[in-house]
């Protein structure tokens, strides 16, 4: 599943091709982000409206959630910064 998560990120590179400024991967990641938020927002409000009983649990949802969002984006960060830096490391061998 990880492997089709970045394909969407290998077309956005192929669009920035030469821009060596770092900033193409992070401005990925806001945009991926806004797309889960759109989605997840979307899921919500369909399990709302198809669900007689549905009420939710912030009490009890909130810090496992929290942690879950913040682990999430540091090592998607993570995985887009080391990527980045290993192409640079390997491609600076190859050449």
């Amino acid at each position: 599943m990880n492997g089709s998560l970045m394909v969407p990120f290998t077309y956005f590179l192929d669009q920035y091709e030469g821009d060596d400024s770092g900033l193409v991967e992070l401005s990925y990641l806001f945009s991926f982000a806004v797309g889960i938020l759109l989605a997840n927002s979307l899921f919500l409000l369909a399990l709302a409206a198809f669900t007689p009983d549905f009420k939710l649990n912030f009490k009890v949802a909130l810090g496992p959630g929290l942690i879950t969002g913040i682990l999430w984006r540091l090592f998607s960060f993570f995985l887009f910064f080391f990527s980045f830096l290993s192409f640079s490391f390997l491609s600076f061998f190859l050449n």
